[in-house]
């Protein structure tokens, strides 16, 4: 599936095309981040069932060796025209984010954990929900019988938000309409992993070498799946993998790459996964 990048997605690789032919040397950039926590509940459907599970779950799910990979799972999500929720198809699948800083949002009836930046679909349009107090996101009513009809979205005003701390996050990768509906509340994927793999591919493709920094190892494997179903030649550097300087792309354990960095070639474009 070819990558599909938004128009803030699209200015950011613009903007480092321009520092590489303008001949700047290093590009440092801290990859956008929009996830919510473990525990929020997603409505996936798979042929004739559908069931409500953590995102934390569904990510377990996934990494099972009893789902068939060719098989593709359905999400509620923001319909094609925005005006209600649907079942959309999602191509690739839940992804870990890594622990963040999360705040909580609460409402009439629903609450949601999720990071500062991460956009929810208002009213209005979309909102990042650090701004959500005061405004009105968009609930889905995924019920048979009864009013309002299901897929419709109803309009409730955030009351409340606080800091809830550092919480293991995920995100849904490759939905159709790039949404998807947590603890029942529409909210838009982060884009983090087409945008990251589209920067390098950019740096690597004009012969300039490239650094993906993660925290932990499970994004290291993580990043290597995604970064090789889109064709991206890469090593890994980290304990326990062969070191391999060939290739333009490293993906680096920032531990390790702490005590090896003076032995490795200087990169044009570090990415860092916040």
């Amino acid at each position: 599936m070819a990558l599909t990048l938004r128009q803030y997605q699209i200015d950011i690789i613009d903007k480092i095309r321009a520092l590489m032919a303008s001949g700047e040397k290093k590009i440092l950039v801290v990859s956008p981040t929009g996830c919510v926590a473990g525990d929020t509940l997603i409505r996936m459907n798979r042929s004739t069932s559908s069931t409500y599970r953590t995102i934390a779950d569904e990510y377990d799910a996934q990494k099972s060796t009893k789902r068939k990979p060719h098989v593709f799972s359905k999400i509620r999500a923001l319909s094609v025209l925005k005006l209600s929720v649907n079942l959309q198809t999602v191509h690739q699948g839940v992804v870990y984010s890594g622990v963040k800083q999360c705040i909580t949002l609460t409402s009439k009836t629903r609450s949601l954990t999720l990071t500062p930046d991460h956009r929810v679909w208002t009213d209005r349009g979309w909102e990042k929900a650090k701004n959500m107090v005061g405004k009105l996101w968009g609930v889905d009513t995924p019920y048979k019988g009864g009013e309002p009809p299901r897929g419709t979205i109803v309009w409730e005003k955030v009351a409340s938000i606080y800091k809830a701390g550092y919480i293991n996050t995920y995100d849904v990768v490759g939905s159709e309409t790039e949404s998807f509906t947590a603890n029942d509340i529409v909210v838009h994927n982060s884009g983090k992993t087409a945008l990251t793999t589209k920067m390098l591919q950019t740096a690597s493709s004009r012969g300039h070498r490239s650094w993906f920094n993660v925290h932990r190892r499970e994004l290291l494997k993580q990043s290597s799946i995604a970064f090789t179903k889109e064709n991206v030649d890469h090593s890994i550097v980290s304990s326990g993998f062969p070191q391999d300087d060939k290739p333009l792309v490293q993906i680096n354990s920032i531990q390790t790459l702490m005590r090896r960095n003076k032995t490795m070639a200087d990169p044009s474009l570090i990415v860092v996964d916040e």
